[in-house]
């Protein structure tokens, strides 16, 4: 078991002035067998009233509303994280071993799904299938987009975390092994990322094809679901507070994980 320490900050600076902003925000730990929470601590800017949720995947959110005309927005998280790898014994759902449209195999996908087609799913099969992901990428920022599919960056052969783990779902789901998409914080500094975890033997084991590691206790998990739009950390909508201005944002986001104990 680890103690983490963590802080993630998002701030949204808009163009021009907006209001009537709706957010969805998923940046809190997300509450598991595998993980707990202790000293949670929360605020957004302009200051809003909070609510908050929890999914039965153990997902948290906030969700609240600006009204008044604004240029920036921020939220800033912080807190600590009782991380235990493997403790996850939760039973999968059917949609883990479904496709989609990010994560959907190609010919290319299927091919190299039926080379390990037949094997026992264990975790060497997982690792394996891992250390193939990693090495049919080079990991290149700025290659792809939010809407880039599995099929598409393959073809590419370059991508971020969020493609090497969509191409992880996709050859992992087409050998009927339950695979979940995984975002949150990992080693990286100033950035979030993408990870899987796979139901084997009985639990969920976390896997990181980015890196071609295995996922440790020193990541922190916000939100498990089908894809990258599915674990989506920030959904939002505004209006424009002079009408009939195109308005644009920036994201920025910084984040930080440390192993206390």
């Amino acid at each position: 078991m680890s103690l983490l320490g963590f802080e993630y900050g998002l701030t949204l600076d808009f163009s021009a002035p907006v209001k009537d902003h709706f957010f969805l925000l998923r940046c809190l730990p997300l509450e598991s067998a595998s993980q707990r929470c202790d000293g949670i601590h929360a605020e957004v800017a302009p200051h809003s009233r909070l609510w908050r949720s929890v999914s039965a995947d153990g997902v948290r959110s906030l969700s609240g509303e600006v009204g008044f005309e604004h240029e920036r927005f921020s939220v800033r998280v912080r807190g600590k994280v009782f991380s235990v790898s493997g403790a996850d014994e939760s039973e999968p759902h059917p949609m883990y071993t479904a496709f989609t449209p990010s994560t959907v195999p190609n010919g290319k996908i299927r091919e190299i799904a039926g080379e390990y087609f037949g094997r026992e799913s264990n975790t060497k099969l997982a690792a394996d299938v891992m250390e193939r992901v990693h090495s049919l990428l080079e990991f290149s920022p700025d290659a792809t987009e939010a809407e880039t599919t599995a099929a598409a960056a393959l073809e590419m052969g370059r991508g971020v975390c969020q493609d090497y783990a969509h191409i992880f779902c996709g050859i992992m789901r087409c050998l009927g092994v339950p695979t979940r998409y995984v975002a949150g914080l990992g080693r990286a500094e100033g950035e979030t990322h993408a990870w899987n975890e796979c139901y084997i033997d009985g639990k969920w084991l976390s896997f990181d094809p980015t890196l071609g590691e295995r996922a440790d206790e020193s990541y922190v998990k916000f939100t498990v679901g089908l894809d990258a739009e599915h674990c989506s950390l920030n959904r939002g909508v505004f209006a424009s507070a002079n009408r009939g201005d195109e308005v644009s944002q920036k994201q920025t986001v910084f984040a930080r994980v440390v192993t206390l104990v």
